[in-house]
């Protein structure tokens, strides 16, 4: 290779590392509040109060990805490259106003039926009066995300990740001063939630206003629909995994949902982790993906984040056990449910690298294949364990349904695209890391010792993944010093 080429190979990683720094710092701190928000919540409401919220707040999701998302965000971040700048701008303004004009039609029906959706999501209509709130998240939630993907074409992932952030630090502010000050409930979950996306929204199309000027031309949904409606239905099947809240809650108790939302939020911040190597990879990878030095920056970059992404859900893990202690009672079951769903984030995030050529070669119909595999396993799992075990059923059979997705993604990209990377290693090792971390937080809880050997395996478990996954010391360092970097606009 060059010296010009190794220069611009350099520049694209840093250019990476930055990007998803930027999101990944600010994502975390703010995800971070909710170690903070949590304790205080559990003691103000009940399981089951919870639980119901993630039942209603499934709606949202399961709304978007089966009649909004449509695989349209993938397909103009991919096609718009091919633009001049006008173009460009005509992608994404088509796309705000079509989805918007959609998001309409969809809110207005939840509001017209608000009973029989509550009937349908929680056993009665008694929660009606809360679906227009959640018909109004609907509503801003789908200009936001258009504009957030706007941002990320345009490299500018530290103003976006700022703005992810906030959100994350109103919705916990929100959620103390209404659920806890105010005493409202359910209904100040559902408020919480809402209340973020209105705050937030007027800064994206702020930071967006040089969108200003593109024109609506329907001539541009058709090629998009095309590339994107496969990864459409992906998100749409993927989505089902939003019903493991409903099927809990119908098919054990609303209890035990309120107990699996709250390790689910517990598990978020590395969730945001996975959000940020999504929002900045994709872009980037799109953008230099005939570059010399792409696949084995990317390659380079897949070891390390198994290597520290496990290590990070380790650590986690093994303080669940005394994290959980600060909720109440009633939501301490968590601790047997934490770990998998902190490796089972992991695992997700490799599932999504698995597939990328695909994209690069534009066969993402592979994207389909690989959501059914995925539901095919994580929902009727779920069923048959729940009546056993209502607590570890949904976890364990969306971690069994994430790891066959991920290899069957991996299997179909190499059929139509050369880039090779490391992810049947890499499964192998978070695997083991979350078989390991269960092990740990569930049967060395009691006491001082059972810290120390929880704490002792957490330090072991990144050297011995670096040594399978054969990270390289300077790619460790590189990363690290991204973080360290954390401030840097990216450029």
């Amino acid at each position: 290779m060059s010296q010009d080429a190794r220069s611009n190979a350099a520049a694209g990683g840093r250019k990476l590392a930055r990007a998803v720094t930027g999101y990944g710092a600010a994502m975390v701190v703010a995800k971070l509040t909710s170690l903070v928000t949590l304790p205080v919540i559990s003691w103000v409401i009940t399981p089951s109060e919870l639980g119901t919220f993630a039942v209603l707040n499934s709606l949202l999701l399961l709304s978007f990805a089966t009649l909004l998302d449509l695989g349209l965000d993938a397909a103009a971040l991919r096609l718009a490259v091919d633009e001049d700048a006008a173009g460009r701008r005509d992608t994404f303004s088509s796309l705000l106003v079509a989805r918007t004009l959609l998001a309409s039609a969809i809110a207005l029906v939840a509001v017209g039926w608000a009973p029989d959706v509550s009937r349908v999501l929680t056993g009665t209509e008694a929660h009606a009066p809360l679906i227009p709130w959640l018909a109004l998240s609907i509503l801003v939630g789908t200009p936001a995300r258009t504009m957030s993907n706007w941002l990320r074409f345009q490299g500018r992932h530290g103003q976006l990740g700022g703005v992810m952030s906030a959100m994350s630090l109103i919705d916990a502010a929100l959620q103390i001063g209404l659920v806890v000050g105010l005493d409202w409930g359910l209904a100040g979950l559902v408020i919480a939630r809402v209340g973020s996306h209105v705050l937030t929204l007027p800064a994206l199309l702020a930071l967006g206003r040089d969108l200003r000027g593109g024109r609506l031309r329907l001539s541009l949904l058709r090629p998009m629909l095309a590339f994107g409606l496969p990864f459409g239905l992906f998100s749409a099947l993927h989505s089902l995994r939003e019903v493991d809240r409903y099927l809990i809650g119908h098919l054990a108790s609303f209890e035990h949902a309120g107990v699996y939302d709250l390790s689910v939020r517990i598990a978020a911040p590395l969730a945001a982790v996975n959000l940020a190597l999504s929002l900045a990879l994709e872009p980037e990878l799109y953008r230099r993906h005939d570059a010399p030095g792409t696949a084995r920056r990317v390659d380079a970059f897949v070891r390390a984040y198994a290597c520290l992404g496990g290590g990070v859900a380790f650590a986690a893990a093994a303080l669940s056990p005394e994290i959980v202690l600060l909720v109440d009672p009633a939501f301490r079951p968590a601790v047997r449910l934490i770990p998998i769903l902190l490796f089972l984030e992991l695992i997700e995030g490799l599932r999504r690298m698995a597939g990328l050529g695909g994209d690069l070669a534009k066969r993402t119909g592979l994207w389909a294949v690989v959501a059914l595999v995925n539901v095919l396993i994580a929902i009727p799992g779920a069923v048959l364990l729940l009546p056993r075990w209502p607590y570890l059923a949904a976890p364990v059979s969306l971690l069994a349904g994430a790891v066959l997705a991920a290899l069957t993604a991996h299997a179909l990209a190499r059929r139509v695209h050369p880039i090779a990377l490391p992810i049947p290693r890499a499964l192998a090792a978070l695997l083991v890391g979350a078989a390991l971390s269960w092990a740990a937080a569930v049967e060395l809880a009691e006491g001082a010792l059972g810290l120390l050997a929880r704490v002792a395996l957490a330090a072991a478990f990144p050297i011995g993944a670096a040594l399978v996954l054969k990270v390289r010391a300077e790619t460790l360092r590189e990363l690290l010093g991204a973080l360290r970097r954390r401030g840097e606009r990216t450029a």
